[in-house]
């Protein structure tokens, strides 16, 4: 299984990243992260890369 973890989260020690990173270590296969820069970014902008990555990470 490949799984593709899109990181949008603000504080570099965010409760929801360490969850996320947990669960992450202990799910089998493939996990590739694309790390989006939050910092001082619009919304359009975000959701334009998230789903750039997104539509390259399913076209493998």
């Amino acid at each position: 299984m490949s799984v593709l973890f899109v990181n949008a989260c603000v504080r570099s020690g965010s409760r929801t990243l360490r969850l996320a990173r947990h669960f992450l270590e202990h799910i089998s296969g493939d996990v590739e992260t694309v790390n989006l820069d939050v910092d001082g970014a619009d919304t359009d902008s975000l959701l334009k890369t998230a789903e750039e990555e997104i539509d390259r990470f399913f076209a493998r």
